[in-house]
């Protein structure tokens, strides 16, 4: 692991514990409201089918998108402590890094949200993404804004 990649790992690592807790809060609550609402349109039906969030942290759009009744939803983080935020126990958990985690399906719909800006390799991200995708795949990508809050 690269000095950059141990640095945001630690990061997030040490985060875990209060992250839903700070994301629900001013003003970030204001930010995940407006998110939830674009994701999920952009996002469409999910009744039924099984969808990939890539780069999951502690699950807020796993849970959103499962509440919106998807029949199965796989969270991939590199962060164990991440994850373990994630109480749906109707989420399947994968630890492991957005460039090499390996499923044996194919996915109609894909969430990366929050997860580019913050390696120095999206491209082998994105590929693996395209790995795990079938012909007509909705992929929805979340990069923050240049602003005061990103």
């Amino acid at each position: 692991m690269n000095k950059n990649k141990k640095k945001v790992f630690s990061y997030f690592q040490s985060k875990a514990k209060n992250y839903n807790s700070n994301s629900t809060s001013f003003p970030w609550s204001i930010i995940r409201k407006f998110e939830s609402k674009i994701v999920l349109d952009f996002i469409g039906k999910v009744r039924g089918i099984e969808v990939l969030d890539v780069g999951s942290g502690s699950g807020f759009y796993s849970t959103l998108i499962l509440e919106n009744k998807a029949k199965k939803l796989y969270a991939v983080d590199n962060s164990k402590e991440m994850l373990k935020n994630i109480e749906n126990h109707k989420i399947i958990k994968i630890n492991s890094n957005a460039e090499s985690f390996k499923i044996k399906k194919k996915f109609k719909k894909i969430i990366c949200a929050g997860l580019l800006e913050f390696t120095n390799s999206p491209k082998k991200i994105l590929k693996n993404i395209k790995n795990h995708s079938n012909r007509n795949t909705r992929l929805i990508v979340l990069l923050p804004m240049n602003n005061i809050f990103g």
